[in-house]
């Protein structure tokens, strides 16, 4: 019987366990839950951890001899699953708690876990306990964002000195030793450290997730407490989190363990971290010539805002508010912006006679006419539809996209149209409906870079 079968961890524990010939159910407290667990091999039996009696009633019918609690111990559910075994009858167990029992902060966690291993002492089941930070797939929480973060920024802002030791371990050898402990009685009444074969620093940790990504980043370290103050007000302005404060701290501790007992015990022989975080990364990131890694983070958007502010000279910081002034006052009077900035008609238009624009001698193949005529629009590999009516906002795209999309080069694939009449007709209404769809000063149509070459096309195409 397994809890926290649909999780990160349960991915990797409920096939090992089916793999090596167990019979394995799943406790699931959603529809979700159960395709998950299903999806794996195994059985799923609805249970709820915060309702007693589903929880009882999904044990009971489990009617298994082992429990492998893989669900967090932070939350205050010992009493209740350890209650619900005892009732089914349930002899053996094995819990996955965490060795940030350890740590010297006072995080509200801590107590949780530390009063839950004292519940699971005292019961009456034959129990075994514990791992250390995890990583070596997509969905964890700890390398996955490092990888991430590397591959988009060159600076990595790194808490107080970067020598703080860290033990990762990679979650198939933790899968592994579960497994063995679940199949050995003699392991019974133990806790296992179970952490990485060494102890590196932070400063080793991001070098060797750098070299797994191609990156050499430059690692900035800054004292823990102006840091910790500015994540804490990060957790404050934004709803869900993807940093928090605690984590930053405990990232500054020495978090070394023995893992002696759980070698000789359990068999244990974790892989060296720079081979399981290549595998991590191998596995998690597409390759830089594949498609882009998505939105940054706002965390990672204040790091890299920080990295571009310390170079910034006086004289350039008003300049960046005179902008934004002038942006908000575009954005709430467009109308008087538009006024002001319209002057005389020139009385001479378009190129100087022996002026011939190299854009207007490539019909781009990726972008024909056809597929603007359509309102169909192809850049980047990525081909979609403006709809009807046009929107040409496309939020879903990614940014670089839409910005491909206001540049308007693919009217160039236009102007050299032979049917001189079709394509002066399709280009109107799209240059009609872009400038309906696209208020003036406002979303990436009007980003500075943008305007630039859109200036370039539209001065060309007239």
């Amino acid at each position: 019987m397994v809890t926290g079968a649909s999780g990160f961890l349960g991915g990797h524990v409920v096939p090992l366990l089916l793999e090596r010939g167990h019979d394995v159910t799943g406790l699931a407290r959603s529809p979700e839950a159960a395709g998950r667990i299903a999806s794996l091999g195994a059985e799923p039996l609805r249970g709820d951890l915060d309702d007693a009696a589903s929880l009882g009633d999904g044990f009971a019918a489990a009617e298994a001899q082992v429990l492998v609690n893989l669900a967090s111990l932070g939350f205050g559910h010992a009493p209740a699953v350890i209650a619900a075994a005892t009732s089914a009858g349930i002899e053996r167990a094995v819990f996955v708690s965490t060795t940030a029992i350890f740590t010297t902060l006072s995080a509200p966690s801590k107590a949780a876990r530390q009063t839950a291993e004292a519940d699971i002492v005292a019961s009456g089941l034959h129990w075994t306990i514990r791992p250390t930070m995890i990583y070596g797939a997509p969905g964890d929480r700890n390398m996955a964002r490092l990888l991430k973060l590397i591959r988009r920024t060159p600076v990595v802002v790194v808490p107080r000195t970067g020598r703080g030791l860290q033990q990762p371990v990679h979650v198939a050898d933790v899968a592994a030793a579960i497994a063995a402990a679940a199949e050995r009685p003699a392991t019974a009444g133990a806790a296992y450290d179970v952490a990485g074969p060494e102890a590196l620093t932070l400063d080793a940790i991001i070098a060797a997730a750098a070299e797994a990504v191609g990156r050499r980043p430059l690692m900035v370290h800054v004292p823990l407490g102006p840091a910790a103050s500015m994540v804490r007000a990060y957790e404050r302005l934004v709803r869900r989190p993807r940093l928090r404060a605690e984590q930053l701290e405990r990232l500054a501790e020495d978090k070394t363990f023995d893992i002696g007992p759980a070698h000789r015990d359990l068999g244990f022989r974790p892989r060296s971290f720079s081979e399981g975080i290549r595998s991590e990364a191998d596995m998690l990131l597409p390759p830089r010539s594949e498609e882009p890694l998505g939105p940054m983070t706002e965390m990672e958007r204040a790091l890299m805002l920080a990295r571009t502010a310390r170079h910034l000279r006086p004289s350039q910081v008003l300049h960046r508010a005179r902008l934004r002034i002038q942006r908000a006052v575009v954005a709430a009077l467009p109308g008087v912006a538009v006024r002001g900035l319209s002057g005389p008609v020139p009385t001479r238009c378009g190129w100087p006679a022996e002026a011939v624009p190299l854009d207007g001698t490539v019909t781009g193949a990726e972008q024909p006419p056809e597929l603007a005529a359509a309102g169909t629009f192809r850049f980047l590999g990525e081909t979609r539809e403006l709809g009807t009516p046009h929107d040409w906002q496309q939020l879903g795209a990614d940014q670089l996209w839409r910005f491909h999309l206001h540049y308007f080069e693919w009217a160039w694939a236009l102007h050299a149209h032979p049917d001189r009449a079709w394509a002066r007709t399709i280009f109107a209404g799209l240059w009609r409906s872009w400038r309906d769809g696209t208020p003036f000063g406002r979303g990436d149509g009007w980003a500075p870079y943008v305007v630039s070459l859109r200036s370039w096309a539209l001065c060309g195409i007239y």
